[in-house]
């Protein structure tokens, strides 16, 4: 007992330190991802569904959820970011929850990488819905765990693991591939007790029925969004970057260090899944041929009841979409352009998890002993290679989703028999992922600091009596910047070529360069010039985080 409760203690002290180094980060302007998500949840909900229906490429449930949670708190740039501060904790709290289920030692590892992961301490600081997708994918592991270790689970288990599943697929689509992934553990693992599996079933249903409400919304934006509208998210660098992603030290000063942490850690992780399919298929007994199916008839009869209330309500809520959204005319017809399809796929989806229990009463016998976890990380990873190679794009944020399966799989294959085993542990942890925490930013989003912009511009503009013209290169951010100076202050253009000419622009003239602008920012400087000729001199170019500022002033000697 004093043992556990020494773990259970080191535990609560990594979980704090964890909280220590996201909190030097709570006071980052927003940058522009952040900006949209902010807009967005400052909307009326109606207004708020159709901008997140028509022009975003996300579930509604965080949005919602910020839009909730800045009514209470104010709003305000450390409020906002306090939410997604305390997401990310929740989700190391659930992660050595279940963690715990396999030992302290496991918790404990669990919750050294995941607190000090770069991946994981920047995702707990973005105004985005990664932390609540990190947060919804933990929680749902454990909830599983519990339901499936269980002859007859509880209902309040089973609403739990009903509310957590379908928010999680509300959150991101990509965590239908976790949901995907279990629901094939749950149907093979082995013969179920028929109430359980029902239960199990009417709840999967259940969740169909929730995500139906926003099916319409996905199709419009998978078939009916401009091709080119999303154009600069698509693939964040190659599949290295994804595999470093999920390492210690994705920007660790050594490359050799970020390398040999990512292929140990995910290695580790292999070495689990391993162990669990040698494990669950050397324990595989015929025990669950034992389990009865009392009073067939009734049970068949039950099913069918159930299935056909699941199917009318699953295929009413695209309808009740319809209903209770407002739509223009423009957006009415994409509506219903997508209901048919939506209406299959509502059908095939009740229809895969009728048939999922029947046959797993009819033809699962022996089943497999092999453990969740390690039975989904191969799904997971599956999936998400597919929408890699086939989707519309992968970038690793969207991989967040397999995080907590990665590192549980990772701690539990690494158990130290001795004290200094752990410290050496601890030391190597703490020793790859400190150095790439100070550098965060530049293994994921860019983050620029806009409101570091927005003030340089602001005080240098006060001596330019005509005036002073704003621009931001490349466009898309834009509204991250007027965020800070204001509405209407900042133009977007594509490249120097689109700067009005000079005869028509004030004494002063700044222009933002982000993406890649800033990373080319000799080259852009110079074709700037080139294009306002004699008339302007460059004044000073100044970075900032992931932003660069370049000022001109109109010379009096000029053209």
């Amino acid at each position: 007992m004093q043992v556990r409760k020494g773990w259970l203690w080191a535990i609560a002290a990594v979980i704090i330190l964890g909280a220590a180094v996201r909190a030097t980060a709570l006071t980052d302007g927003y940058w522009i991802d952040e900006v949209i998500s902010i807009e967005t949840a400052r909307l009326p909900f109606h207004d708020l569904m159709q901008r997140v229906g028509f022009l975003d490429v996300h579930p509604p449930l965080y949005y919602l959820a910020l839009s909730a949670f800045s009514f209470v708190s104010g709003g305000g740039e450390i409020y906002v970011r306090l939410l997604s501060l305390a997401l990310g904790l929740a989700s190391i709290v659930l992660m050595a929850a279940w963690a715990w289920r396999r030992g302290p030692w496991v918790a404990f590892a669990t919750v050294m990488m995941v607190a000090f992961s770069t991946f994981h301490v920047h995702y707990s600081l973005e105004a985005r819905p990664y932390a609540l997708l990190v947060a919804l994918s933990a929680g749902l592991l454990y909830l599983y765990d519990r339901f499936e270790a269980e002859d007859q689970p509880g209902r309040v288990l089973l609403v739990m693991l009903l509310v957590t599943e379908a928010s999680l697929i509300m959150t991101h689509y990509c965590g239908a591939v976790l949901v995907l992934a279990l629901n094939a553990h749950f149907y093979t693992v082995r013969r179920h007790d028929p109430l359980k599996l029902v239960r199990w079933s009417i709840a999967q249903a259940a969740c169909i029925a929730v995500f139906g409400l926003w099916l319409p919304f996905l199709l419009v934006q998978y078939l009916h969004l401009p091709s080119d509208t999303f154009k600069h998210l698509g693939h964040d660098g190659t599949l290295g970057r994804i595999i470093l992603a999920f390492g210690p030290a994705p920007v660790h000063p050594s490359t050799f260090a970020a390398w040999a942490g990512a292929i140990a850690l995910l290695s580790a992780a292999l070495a689990g899944v391993v162990r669990g399919f040698a494990a669950g298929l050397a324990a595989t007994t015929s025990n669950n041929a034992a389990v009865s199916v009392p009073h067939r008839r009734s049970l068949a009869a039950a099913t069918l009841v159930a299935a056909a209330v699941a199917l009318i309500a699953c295929v009413c809520t695209p309808l009740i979409t319809v209903w209770g959204i407002e739509v223009s005319e423009a957006t009415l017809p994409l509506v219903l352009d997508v209901l048919p399809p939506a209406f299959g796929i509502i059908g095939a989806a009740v229809a895969l998890v009728v048939a999922a229990t029947w046959w797993n009463l009819a033809a699962v016998r022996r089943g497999h002993r092999i453990d969740g976890p390690a039975f989904a990380l191969p799904l997971v990873a599956a999936g998400l290679a597919a929408l890699y190679f086939f989707g519309k794009g992968l970038q690793a944020r969207n991989a967040i989703v397999a995080l907590p399966l990665v590192l549980g799989l990772a701690a539990s294959s690494i158990v130290p028999r001795k004290l200094t085993a752990v410290i050496a542990m601890v030391a190597l942890v703490l020793g790859l992922n400190l150095p790439s925490l100070a550098n965060h930013h530049a293994a994921f989003e860019p983050r620029q600091d806009f409101r570091g912009v927005a003030r340089f511009i602001r005080g240098n503009a006060s001596d330019a009596p005509s005036g002073v013209a704003n621009f931001v290169l490349p466009m898309w951010d834009r509204p991250g910047v007027e965020f800070y100076l204001g509405p209407g202050t900042a133009n977007g253009v594509m490249s120097p070529s689109q700067l009005p000419p000079r005869e028509i622009l004030p004494d002063k003239v700044f222009v933002v360069l982000t993406r890649e602008a800033m990373e080319e920012s000799k080259a852009y400087v110079s074709a700037i010039s080139a294009v306002l000729g004699k008339s302007y001199r460059l004044v000073r170019s100044v970075p900032f985080r992931m932003a660069v500022v370049v000022e001109f002033q109109r010379s009096p000697n000029g053209e």
